[in-house]
């Protein structure tokens, strides 16, 4: 017999404290569901949640894991096994699902530990359904195929928790899966919508075969969603949250016998969830079941007796009728206070617990017979005089800077008792500053004063003679003294999002809020009702004879239709001097109708001249109903002057030499109204200060963005953290003088090979440069002048960074191509992912085979080009190709190759598929780059071609290089532009110092230079 539920849940990976217990008192004949959040029009969060059969709509989170690429977990499929949740892992990466294996979930903390990793095979499995049958102790799973429409069944194993494959299920496909006493149970699907409660016996689980329970379909039309069902192994009733075609969410209860509905609930807030987990109790079949309508309460007010009731069962836990009882035991908080053997089944039943000390309890009775303990049942009570419960509809109301918090009193006790009315009093502590206002305060209400603006909220806690009891908080409310100009507020901490004042004007539920997962500000949708909410900056204090800019980032969901027409949202910005919708008369910028693709802003930038005094800056959502979300950060108000710069991008590379002059090159922007000609542009060291290089002015126009170069030559080897700075005087807004980014620059000797880094390595992913999980693979990388950095120079070679799977070794053909070029992004048209490759002109710089090879992080990977790729300046595109005519490699050895993310528009492409020539409309984009560094020849650093008279000759004899007559200065280069060697007045140079590989040989006499390259 499989272990029963022995009700304690204890957190994965914590060791150091025990988690509360499980307590069984749910209503008689329910269950407690737990399981995965995949969407909902309520809660709008993912992860771990849980409800009870008798109030689908009060479900509530467990554990958040939001929905951030890379990072978040997503749990597709799930059962109870024990005390923990076995669950099928899987991480988030913007629409795609990345497996990860199986792990035990602790459903009450969400905490989770991973039992097996999942090797991909190429099939990317996704687990849609796990069910545990406690009587053949067996964990089942399926997946079902959204294309095929087939379901093949998996078993776990119980102990290694690895999948095994058992085979494809004939007769129909399941969506779901739930198992009890020796059957599994599944919904069929079909085009129609048409469904069966289907059942497969485990005993020939080996090759599965569904057959239809009952004759009569069930009367539901099942949308070709993921959804769950399983056991109560309690109960033995079979719940289903059914995803309806209606687009409705319902909790389902089947019979088992008939195959027919026995209940269907409507859940509001339309929940989608997976993977479904319900606490149970397993016992011997004839084992008694639990007794009913379980009550413990004190005898009376401050009592330390406490009378239990019950009703004896008159059921086996089989549902099959109760012969008789040997006994009924009663705990008090585990332990046994008495023990009744006179019970019979069904009757009604007290017994009450004397001389009890003041505290909390739970009580479980515990019917038995000849086959063993039955189901056992828990109930909780206070016993004596309770700490008071928290205050009740706590409200804070603010104006200008000062704050008045409202309550009422407690009319319970924390645990449930009764508690010293007499005694009670309040302590009240002001967030987020823990400033405490006021302590053992009698009366309902309080009044404070802010001294700096901010968003404040109040907690109340009640407390008596007993102790402290309950807490609540107040709503959160933004007020204090006004802010001056210029004004800063990124929005993108909870507390900076406090500042400002949402309103809800059309009383829908929804408006504005912070997101805490992208940092953000946002607005979502109502199902119901248009959107006319409202986001009011805190009081400003603005100069009437001024005007002002008013800068914003907003940005939308990149939703479509099912009919691929994406979903717009609406949005105004406006001014007032009142902090209500009625005010904000001045309407700065309709924003109109509004996309954005994943990844893209859009940014706003209006001008304005308030009224002379207090001030407000609201945006306003104005979307229809059942469209998506609104972004919103970066907001700032300044003054709109004749000089105001600012720095908006820093580019330069990682990798460069001491005493070689390299080009970092400073993005300037005028911000101001008027051309700006007098300012430095400046490379300075991020952490002294120190300036490195300057370069003198170039003028800027009003909003315009100048690139400016700036030429450095390090003096010193080492590390130095580098950023860029603006110097303009009387610059009226100096904040964003200094670049938001700095770069670790690493100085390598003048002799070292020489590298140029062209961009960051910032994240990662399998498709980069190469790619070779399909036959064909196209990908064109696109850099702009400003990320080269230098201008004629001859490109040796490319190196690119990967994380790697195995230790075995990958070869595959290759091709690399390079280009000058005019075009600036490989988008198809603004705002799509859709992109375009690049057909002509190309220079061919490799065609061979490659290796990757490594396992472990942080592997280099170098294409030494087989002619270098002269570089003049300009636009640069690099289009790699990969045809395979054998195998691929296997998706679980992919290298993971570190990636950099696009500054502006798109300027990556790629295709993978069976065809040789690229479909256009299967070339998409995307907001990454693949990291790179160049190798290259300095053609300025003096290895040039030999003049035409020139009469000295260079030859190599093996062991040493020969002039035909003595030269002043004679040089020896690797192919990358290293020196190696350096010599005066000589006639030869011993080579047996050098390794073996190909050199460039510099000797000058004279005006005259000779070139030579030589292979030792």
């Amino acid at each position: 017999m499989a272990t029963p539920f022995a009700g304690t849940f204890v957190a994965a990976q914590t060791t150091t404290s025990e988690q509360a217990p499980y307590v069984y008192d749910i209503a008689d004949g329910e269950a407690d569901i737990y399981g995965y959040l995949r969407f909902d029009t309520r809660l709008r969060d993912y992860g771990v949640m849980h409800f009870a059969t008798n109030a689908p709509d009060s479900y509530t989170m467990t554990k958040s894991y939001g929905m951030i690429a890379g990072e978040s977990s997503v749990f597709t499929a799930g059962t109870m096994v024990g005390d923990k949740m076995v669950a099928y892992r899987v991480t988030y990466y913007a629409n795609v699902f990345m497996p990860e294996g199986i792990c035990l979930v602790d459903p009450k903390t969400g905490e989770y530990e991973m039992k097996w990793n999942y090797v991909d095979d190429g099939s990317h499995l996704i687990i849609d359904e796990m069910t545990y049958d406690p009587k053949t102790n067996r964990i089942f799973a399926m997946h079902y195929d959204t294309n095929a429409k087939t379901t093949d069944l998996y078993e776990v194993d119980n102990t290694t928790y690895a999948l095994k494959r058992l085979g494809s299920i004939k007769g129909t496909a399941l969506m779901t899966l739930a198992a009890d006493n020796g059957w599994l149970y599944g919904v069929s699907y079909s085009f129609d919508g048409t469904s069966y409660l289907m059942k497969i016996d485990e005993a020939t689980a080996s090759q599965p075969t569904a057959v239809k329970v009952g004759a009569e379909e069930l009367n539901l039309l099942v949308a070709d969603y993921s959804q769950s069902m399983e056991f109560d192994k309690t109960t033995h009733r079979l719940w289903w949250v059914a995803q309806a075609m209606d687009d409705n969410s319902y909790l389902v209860e089947l019979d088992t016998k008939t195959g027919k509905m026995l209940s269907k609930k409507l859940i509001k807030g339309n929940p989608q969830i997976l993977g479904m987990a319900i606490p149970y109790q397993y016992v011997a079949d004839n084992a008694p079941s639990y007794v009913g309508s379980l009550a413990a309460a004190p005898t009376s007010e401050g009592a330390n007796e406490v009378r239990l009731s019950w009703t004896n069962p008159s059921k086996d836990y089989r549902g099959e009728s109760l012969s008789s009882l040997s006994s009924l035991k009663v705990y008090r908080n585990s332990s046994l206070v008495t023990t009744i053997s006179d019970a019979k089944p069904g009757e009604a039943a007290t017994w009450t617990d004397k001389n009890v000390p003041s505290g909390s309890y739970i009580y479980k009775v515990v019917p038995a017979n000849a086959s063993g303990d039955g189901i056992y049942r828990e109930s909780r009570t206070f016993v004596g005089y309770d700490v008071p419960a928290a205050p009740q509809n706590v409200t804070l109301k603010a104006s200008g800077k000062n704050a008045t918090i409202t309550w009422t009193a407690p009319t319970e006790g924390l645990n449930g008792g009764t508690f010293d009315k007499a005694s009670l009093s309040y302590d009240v502590v002001r967030m987020p500053d823990n400033k405490t206002v006021a302590t053992s305060l009698k009366q309902c209400s309080v009044t404070d004063e802010a001294l700096e603006h901010a968003g404040y909220s109040y907690i109340v806690t009640a407390k008596n003679a007993q102790g402290k009891g309950g807490s609540t908080q107040s709503n959160v409310v933004a007020f204090g003294p006004s802010y001056g100009i210029p004004f800063v507020s990124p929005l993108n901490t909870k507390d900076d999002f406090g500042v400002w004042t949402s309103v809800d004007n059309n009383n829908d539920g929804h408006t504005w809020a912070f997101e805490p997962y992208d940092n953000v500000a946002f607005y979502d949708r109502s199902e119901t009702e248009d959107a006319d909410d409202w986001l009011f900056s805190p009081s400003l204090l603005f100069d009437g004879n001024k005007e002002y800019q008013l800068r914003y980032t907003y940005y939308s969901t990149n939703w479509v239709t099912e009919s691929f027409q994406e979903v717009k949202e609406k949005m105004d910005v406006r001014y007032g001097t009142e902090q209500t919708p009625s005010a904000m008369t001045t309407v700065l910028k309709d924003l109109g109708e509004f996309h954005t693709a994943s990844g893209y802003y859009l940014y706003g930038k209006d001008v304005f001249k308030p009224q002379n005094g207090e001030g407000y800056i609201a945006f306003h959502a104005k979307s229809e109903h059942k469209h998506g979300r609104i972004f919103l950060k970066d907001v700032s108000i300044r003054e709109y002057s004749d000089k105001d710069l600012s720095v908006t991008d820093f580019t330069g590379s990682a990798t460069v030499n001491c005493g070689v002059s390299h080009i970092f090159t400073v993005s300037v922007r005028n911000e101001g109204k008027a051309a700006v000609s007098s300012y430095k542009a400046q490379i300075i060291n991020a952490e002294t200060g120190e300036v490195l290089a300057e370069t003198a002015s170039k003028p800027v126009g009003k909003d315009e963005t100048m690139d400016v170069p700036v030429e450095w030559t390090p003096t010193a080897e080492g590390e130095v953290n580098v950023t860029a700075r603006v110097v303009l005087d009387g610059d009226t807004y100096p904040a964003d003088n200094t670049a938001q980014t700095t770069l670790d620059v690493k100085v390598a000797p003048a002799h070292a090979d020489r590298w140029i880094t062209v961009n960051k390595d910032e994240t990662e992913g399998w498709l980069g440069a190469f790619y070779m999980n399909d036959k064909h693979w196209e990908a064109q990388a696109l850099f702009l002048e400003k990320e080269m950095q230098k201008k004629d120079i001859d490109i040796t070679g490319l190196q690119f960074a990967f994380n790697g799977k195995t230790d075995g070794a990958y070869t595959f053909p290759a091709k690399i191509f390079m280009k000058q070029t005019q075009l600036d992004n490989l988008i198809r048209k603004e705002g799509s992912i859709m992109g375009v490759f690049e057909l002509n002109g190309w220079t061919k710089v490799f065609d061979g085979e490659l290796t990757v090879q490594g396992a472990g992080d942080n592997e280099d990977f170098y294409v030494k080009l087989d002619k270098p790729y002269h570089y003049a300046g300009g636009n640069v595109n690099i289009r790699f190709n990969i045809d395979i005519e054998g195998d691929v490699m296997p998706s679980a050895d992919l290298p993971v190759w570190h990636l950099s993310y696009t500054t502006g528009k798109n300027r990556y492409a790629f295709y993978r598929g069976s065809k040789e020539e690229a479909p256009q409309d299967e070339i998409f984009t995307a907001e990454y780059m693949p990291y790179m560094l160049f190798s290259y020849i300095d053609n300025t650093s003096g290895i040039g071609f030999a003049n035409a008279d020139d009469a000295v000759k260079i030859s190599f004899d093996g062991s040493q290089i020969v002039f035909s007559q003595p030269v002043d200065r004679a040089e020896v280069f690797t192919i990358n532009g290293a020196a190696v060697v350096s010599v005066s007045a000589t006639s030869a140079i011993g080579t047996s110092m050098l390794p073996h590989g190909t050199y460039i040989v510099k000797a000058s006499k004279g005006q005259n230079t000779v070139v030579k390259k030589i292979v030792k």
